[in-house]
């Protein structure tokens, strides 16, 4: 069983188009998933979890992510969200590999978003927001930058030294990236706005969404949204892979959105117009953290 850090996950993953891989797989995998979870409390109050999704593609992969998340890790400065990814052999159930989970997630997150933008994203944007400073900033960047001409970056969070300090870090000469604390007027401004942090909550109007603009977010199944949402008519919505109970949940997902199985595989559309404004819900769908375990794997 080989052993990939998180330094080879990012080498491996850096140097390959994931949003073509990932589409391959959206459009022919047959696959079977299951959660599993449990809460504990600590001594503060304060909700941890852990999580297990196992996917598994008859006869090649079988993915096993383990996942858990501790919120009052970010008071001492740590990540909230730790874990590993294990792969096994679909065939004969043999360990193949066992590898970061952070950095997998980040560009399995980074991957299905690009994939999303490619059906749903004008293919002239240029202007990118990012909502949120976290380690998934640099493989959404890279990510958005390989499908579309994105040459001017704005960043909001919260903290607004988090934001400058990512900007600098992520600004390049032929790609100008910026601190902002206008929210607002950064929406109004941009052609794909993305929500970049799981834990970055921020006050959405779609008000705000210009003509044209697509919006994502990310929103785990069975969690409260992670902005306010408000009057979605006349935006197109779609999510990764929709919810048995889908039409039962309050807000967006009353609407019914296209499946991005669906999309991907020609059995929904995608973008109608240049002026539609699109939006895309990020759930998980565990698929994507397979296709990346087994790109890591093929290049380390």
């Amino acid at each position: 069983m080989r052993v990939i850090p998180a330094a080879d996950v990012n080498r491996a993953l850096h140097s390959v188009n994931l949003v073509e891989r990932l589409r391959t797989a959206f459009r022919s995998e047959q696959m079977k998933m299951t959660r599993a979870g449990m809460t504990a409390q600590a001594p503060s109050g304060t909700e941890n979890s852990v999580t297990n999704t196992i996917v598994w593609t008859e006869g090649r992969f079988i993915g096993v992510r383990i996942n858990s998340t501790f919120p009052e890790n970010a008071d001492a400065g740590k990540a909230t969200e730790l874990g590993l990814y294990v792969l096994l052999s679909g065939r004969n159930g043999d360990a193949l590999a066992m590898i970061d989970g952070p950095a997998l997630f980040s560009w399995a997150r980074a991957a299905t978003m690009g994939l999303a933008a490619s059906y749903f994203a004008r293919p002239d944007c240029e202007r990118l927001l990012l909502i949120g400073v976290s380690p998934d900033i640099r493989p959404i960047l890279q990510t958005f930058a390989a499908i579309r001409p994105i040459a001017n970056v704005l960043i909001w969070d919260p903290d607004r030294d988090k934001a400058l300090k990512a900007a600098s870090i992520l600004d390049k000469e032929d790609r100008r990236v910026a601190a902002t604390d206008d929210l607002e007027a950064a929406i109004r401004g941009a052609h794909v706005i993305c929500h970049a942090s799981k834990t970055v909550s921020a006050p959405l109007k779609c008000a705000w969404l210009p003509s044209g603009a697509h919006l994502t977010l990310q929103w785990p199944q069975d969690t409260e949204p992670p902005m306010t949402l408000d009057n979605w008519t006349n935006v197109y919505l779609s999510i990764d892979q929709k919810p048995e109970d889908a039409d039962t949940q309050p807000g967006p997902l009353s609407i019914s959105p296209a499946d991005l199985f669906q999309v991907a595989r020609g059995d929904a559309p995608g973008r109608a117009n240049y002026a539609q404004r699109t939006a895309f819900l990020q759930g998980g769908t565990g698929l994507e953290d397979l296709v990346c375990a087994i790109t890591a794997l093929e290049l380390t």
